[in-house]
């Protein structure tokens, strides 16, 4: 949204950018405006504000821009389900390989997650019906646009159980904190060099070592269904059981 875009960067000039309307054009109401213009984000309120601020959001590396983010006053006064969307555009824009002025892009048009839920309720043709004609989706990077299309039909392809492991994962790295996500995308490119029955098989471990409590787990590592897996497997395994709560 150009409006968490603006309480971002502390911009308020032009007025694609008024703080009084709301993403869909309506006026919003006086007590939200009046917070907008109070929430001071992390540079200076001027015309260059939005542009400066995501040069400096596309110039950190990916483990540092959540920090960024979230020393900003501006993004803590969002709702926790913007700031997550917000979050999420910026990890896609990494994920998409750092397309040029995709940054914007991503952060004003990217959807909330209960979109692509409900993309993963339809058919393939319904799918790509709704993605064709949504004004949000075509104005998202080429890259973007491509990384979602492939996500749905891995999705369209997976068994129910492999949904399942698909949905569990999205869960769990939901409820990660920022610095657990950073050591966890230190351990995704081994994760996904793995092929896709080996990733199932640490997924369905870690969700069982997860689900134990901190006591049981070396135990569970030492059992012959851990001890079948591959060195690798169990390396990203172990990797992955640090990242929970030791009590």
């Amino acid at each position: 949204m150009a409006l968490a875009v603006t309480l971002l960067s502390g911009s308020r000039s032009g007025s694609a950018q008024n703080p009084d309307r709301n993403p869909r054009g309506d006026r919003a109401p006086v007590a939200q405006g009046r917070q907008q213009k109070q929430a001071g984000g992390p540079l200076a309120a001027n015309p260059q504000g939005k542009e400066a601020f995501l040069r400096r959001l596309s110039s950190l590396p990916a483990d540092q821009q959540e920090k960024l983010l979230r020393q900003s006053p501006a993004f803590r006064n969002l709702p926790a389900p913007e700031q997550q969307r917000i979050i999420d555009a910026v990890r896609h824009w990494n994920v998409a390989g750092r397309p040029p002025g995709g940054l914007q892009a991503m952060i004003e048009h990217e959807h909330a997650p209960a979109f692509f839920q409900q993309l993963r309720e339809m058919s393939p043709a319904e799918q790509e019906r709704v993605m064709q004609g949504d004004a949000r989706f075509q104005s998202l990077p080429p890259e973007r646009q491509q990384q979602i299309r492939d996500n749905l039909n891995r999705w369209n392809a997976a068994t129910p159980e492999e949904r399942q492991l698909l949905v569990q994962r999205e869960q769990i790295l939901q409820s990660f904190s920022p610095e657990q996500r950073d050591q966890l995308r230190q351990i995704f490119p081994r994760y996904r060099q793995l092929t896709p029955e080996s990733r199932q098989a640490v997924m369905q471990s870690f969700l069982k070592l997860r689900n134990l409590p901190p006591g049981e787990r070396e135990k569970f590592l030492a059992s012959p269904e851990v001890q079948q897996l591959s060195p690798d497997e169990r390396g990203i395994l172990g990797d992955l059981k640090s990242l929970l709560p030791q009590n």
